[in-house]
This record gives C-alpha cells, sequence and structure tokens, in this order.
C-alpha cells in the first residue's frame, strides 16, 4: 500500500519554521530566513535537532531531514526550501581569493634578500 504524498505549501512551512525557532529558541518569530544557524542566530547542532523534530511532528508531509542533510543546510531559508521541495541545496565551492601581498615573487625576493645578507655578514 501506497502512503499518499501531500506537498506542504512553502508559505506554511516559513512560518511553521519560525514559530518553531521562536519556541525552542529565544529568537523571535520575526527573524529572517537568510539568517545561518550558527553564526547569526546562535543555534548549535543539539538544538537543530530538537527544531528539525518538532517540524516533522508539525508537518508530517514534508520530506524528513535526515542526518546526510544537516551539513547542506546552513540557514533558515535552506531549511524552508528543502521542506517544500526535498532537495538540499548544491553545494557551493568555498570562495576564491586573489594572491594577497605574500605572492610568490614576493617571497623568492624576500628570500634572495635574506641570502643576500647573510652572504654579507659571513663574507
Amino acid at each position: 500500500m501506497r502512503a499518499k504524498c501531500r506537498r506542504v505549501e512553502g508559505g506554511m512551512i516559513e512560518s511553521v519554521l519560525l514559530g518553531v525557532v521562536a519556541e525552542k529558541t529565544a529568537i523571535r518569530g520575526d527573524a529572517g530566513t537568510g539568517m545561518a544557524l550558527d553564526a547569526d542566530l546562535g543555534i548549535d547542532s543539539i538544538k537543530r535537532v530538537e527544531i528539525l523534530s518538532a517540524l516533522q511532528e508539525r508537518l508530517p508531509d514534508a520530506p524528513a531531514i535526515k542526518s546526510e542533510h544537516l551539513g547542506t543546510l546552513h540557514t533558515l531559508g535552506d531549511i524552508a526550501a528543502f521542506l517544500a521541495n526535498g532537495r538540499a541545496p548544491a553545494l557551493t565551492p568555498p570562495p576564491q581569493f586573489p594572491p594577497g601581498p605574500t605572492s610568490r615573487r614576493t617571497v623568492s625576493n624576500a628570500a634572495y634578500c635574506v641570502r643576500c645578507r647573510w652572504m654579507r655578514r659571513v663574507s
């Protein structure tokens, strides 16, 4: 026998999510969905599991968030999106920064200067 699968509406998900977060933490219900769970909201891993358990109880038709999804859900918006469509956000590569003031050329020049100074002292 197949279980019926109903889609949960996105607006409903966000309101339930913000309500659960307000209930389980001291964070007000008007927190933005773009806020990071750990950095912005201070939600640790234990509190995150409590929130996700409460969401599963209140939204039984939403996809289950499994342990392999936890590392990809960094914001309240990520959780809402996952509950709406059942897919974790795509992993984004870490940002690439341009080389700073210690580029290869600067280091080799500095090494040369140190060697020159050492040679002058020895001779």
